[in-house]
């Protein structure tokens, strides 16, 4: 009996520490809001992420690609050519504590769906406030060994954003 305790106090902490190496809706909002890329980087890189890849329209870090459960979690920070700050926020996610970690604080942070679409293994939900809009899509997609595996992927953008990063 003390062994099957112990197993799910471990069990718990280890689901907790999944949950707690995520960001969370009000991080996303945070991070869009940055002033500049190296804002974005330098609280992304003291949270324990690393840097993953930097292509024409965004920049991306990573945690846990190579996490002993198999999630993985990717940010990326969507850039226009002309601006020097972020033009939108992209997440992604294989775990679904981290997913609900976000989703379910929508409403209390103001957000209502605007409109959804169902197709091609994707479902989205399109959710807007008075300051920003944010889809949430659930896709199911084959990881490297061929089974299918959720992914959950949020982009935030702002309604509205000026170069003083009104």
């Amino acid at each position: 009996m003390k062994r099957i305790f112990t197993l799910c106090v471990a069990m718990m902490a280890v689901f907790s520490l999944s949950a707690a190496d995520g960001l969370d809706l009000r991080e996303l909002i945070d991070l869009l809001n940055r002033n500049t890329y190296k804002e974005v980087n330098d609280y992304l890189v003291t949270r324990g992420w690393n840097f993953y890849s930097s292509k024409t329209g965004s920049i991306t870090w990573e945690r846990g690609t190579h996490a002993a459960d198999g999630h993985w979690t990717l940010c990326s920070v969507l850039k226009d050519r002309d601006m020097d700050y972020p033009s939108g926020i992209g997440y992604a996610t294989t775990d679904l504590q981290l997913y609900l970690k976000i989703y379910q604080t929508l409403e209390a942070n103001g957000f209502v769906v605007a409109s959804t679409s169902v197709q091609n293994d994707n479902m989205c939900f399109y959710y807007e406030s008075d300051k920003y809009l944010l889809s949430v899509c659930s896709m199911a997609q084959p990881n490297e060994s061929g089974m299918r595996v959720a992914t959950y992927k949020f982009v935030l953008n702002a309604k509205q954003k000026t170069a003083e990063g009104q």
